[in-house]
């Protein structure tokens, strides 16, 4: 079920149930008594766990209106007693919390918002046991971890990935948007080089509109790192495309052939435009434009490449300091390699030092 498998009723209850705006109390009177719910009643949530809500409806007890606007869960509306129904629910598990008494329309949506509460206190009870270090300082470094270890491709990230989703969903777990939201963000900031998306766009897609179209907070956990494992052999084959050269068996043209054998030898050098053009007889301005159209990148963009790769091999490699390796791979400044090695790789060059030390 996803919200545009929702009724029109559903719809509006579900945004003003999180948070969206509420129908003027007229109206959501009115669509109340078009649904069945009367006053005064008791609304008790309801954990479904995967199961379905029909058959279990109680025949005999006085139900007013079931509210499904989430897999799994479900809130019912009662009028009179609902001890029979409440004593068999609780006998199977599934009624969560005392019901929340509702007067009138006004009083109703805060009243499933009280039982949504109840229902995440139970979800979460066992996780917040586990994690007694729940701060917002622990969840930020949680969240770099996560990164870095799904950014290595040599790392096995999945733990630091769902301890992350663990502190967020606790420490978010009444706030169904704001957990949404650190997860968008998560697969954005893996995913993209800058303002580059690394040509994910179908996949990246795809896992967004899972994420929008669950609703369950139990789930995201193993929806999430699924998700993860779903883009990670596109972004990582992206990257590699990303750093790799062009072979030059693929420029047609013998000025470009020989400027990317030039610059494949001597960029530790810290060669630049000017030496290379020299080196293959021909003007800076046309080697610019005729490597750009044979390899579809600028000769300073294919350089920056080769210097990165470099560096993560003596970072890697050896226990070069940070200036030594900066200049071992071509870069002038330290200021210039460490702004382009955190592009190009998304980490500084000392978390890839120590990720590959780990």
């Amino acid at each position: 079920m996803t919200y545009f498998d929702l009724s029109s009723l559903d719809r509006r209850l579900y945004e003003a149930i999180h948070g969206g705006p509420h129908p003027a109390p007229r109206v959501l009177a009115r669509m109340l008594r078009a649904a069945g719910v009367g006053f005064p009643c008791q609304v008790l949530a309801i954990d479904l766990d995967g199961r379905n809500w029909a058959g279990w409806g109680g025949g005999r007890a006085p139900v007013a209106h079931v509210t499904a606007v989430h897999p799994g869960m479900a809130y019912v509306s009662f009028q009179g007693s609902s001890a029979a129904l409440e004593r068999r629910l609780r006998g199977r598990g599934a009624a969560v919390g005392p019901p929340q008494p509702s007067s009138g329309a006004a009083h109703w949506i805060p009243a499933i918002q009280f039982a949504i509460t109840a229902l995440r206190a139970r979800q979460f009870a066992a996780l917040a046991r586990s994690l007694p270090d729940a701060s917002l300082e622990a969840e930020r470094k949680a969240a770099q971890e996560a990164l870095r270890a799904y950014r290595d491709p040599r790392a096995e990230y999945r733990a630091a990935v769902r301890h992350w989703l663990r502190l967020t969903l606790l420490r978010h777990q009444r706030q169904l948007h704001t957990v949404r939201r650190k997860l968008l963000e998560f697969l954005f900031r893996a995913s993209a080089e800058r303002d580059q998306d690394l040509g994910l766009g179908f996949p990246l897609h795809r896992a967004v509109s899972r994420l929008r179209e669950t609703f369950s907070l139990p789930a995201y956990e193993d929806l999430f790192v699924a998700t993860l494992d779903e883009l990670a052999p596109w972004l990582r084959e992206r990257r590699g495309e990303l750093l790799a050269p062009p072979p030059a068996s693929a420029a047609r043209c013998a000025p470009v052939r020989e400027a990317l054998a030039f610059v494949l030898a001597r960029h530790p050098e810290g060669v630049g435009l000017a030496e290379v053009s020299a080196a293959v007889h021909v003007s800076s301005a046309h080697l610019s434009r005729i490597f750009r159209r044979e390899t579809g990148r600028t000769l300073t963009e294919h350089l920056q490449r080769l210097r990165v790769q470099t560096a993560c091999r003596l970072l890697a490699e050896s226990d070069a300091g940070l200036l030594e390796v900066a200049r071992g791979s071509g870069f002038q400044t330290p200021e210039h390699f460490h702004r382009t090695f955190k592009r190009l790789m998304r980490q500084t060059p000392r978390h890839y030092r120590l990720a590959r030390q780990a």
